[in-house]
């Protein structure tokens, strides 16, 4: 939920349980509350008629507006470890965390612009996790690797397509992604015809890519 919408809310739930609640003494004592820290606009929301809402109503108000749960993403393959997304205190967006262990901390793995809450352990001994993410609200995902020993991070698809994780090869470290091109016309197609691949890479070395039928046919023979 982004900052403008998060302030909208809160002035909407904040005026609504003033207007319900507060008694007529603390409405006519309101002009004695204007040095009382009040709550700042976002910059690029317009505010008009509103009069000015103390922090204090919007700390009364903040269960009601800021929902930050955490859902389940993937198991480590060897391990009581999970991955699950999060958004944490202050944030915008829905993040990666890893949980070592029942009732351990949460330990941030991705601080982005933009919500990652889609990855899959290695599913081998898990020594990295590979993830999805857009950039700029564009909607066109890029599958990166993530190793978790050094949390370097590096991108293993083509930028000029949008791609997606779909699921590891039965006991092997290669990785099943779909692809769809944002030029619709590239390489004769048309923009009324949708026109995606399937391509196995192994995260560990993404230069060495196959396509998925080409790779199927030859585990058949």
């Amino acid at each position: 939920m982004n900052s403008i919408l998060r302030y909208a809310l809160a002035v909407t739930s904040a005026l609504t349980l003033s207007a319900c609640t507060a008694p007529a003494s603390d409405r006519q004592g309101a002009a004695g509350a204007a040095s009382a820290p009040l709550l700042a606009p976002n910059p690029n929301l317009v505010v008009q008629g509103i009069p000015p809402i103390p922090q204090s109503l919007v700390q009364q108000v903040a269960r009601y507006t800021d929902f930050r749960g955490h859902a389940f993403v993937d198991w480590h393959p060897q391990r009581r470890e999970m991955l699950v997304a999060h958004r944490k205190a202050g944030g915008n967006t829905s993040q990666l965390f890893r949980i070592a262990g029942p009732l351990a901390e949460p330990e941030q793995l991705t601080d982005f612009p933009d919500p990652v809450t889609r990855a899959r352990y290695e599913p081998r001994d898990g020594r990295y996790i590979v993830f999805e993410r857009a950039a700029g609200g564009s909607e066109a995902s890029q599958v990166y690797r993530l190793d978790l020993d050094n949390r370097q991070v590096a991108l293993i698809t083509e930028p000029s397509e949008r791609h997606g994780i779909e699921e590891w090869l039965h006991n092997s470290p290669q990785l099943l992604i779909s692809s769809t091109p944002l030029d619709k016309t590239a390489q004769g197609g048309k923009r009324t015809t949708i026109t995606q691949t399937l391509t196995l890479v192994d995260p560990a070395s993404p230069t060495s890519k196959t396509p998925a039928t080409a790779a199927l046919a030859s585990m058949r023979r």
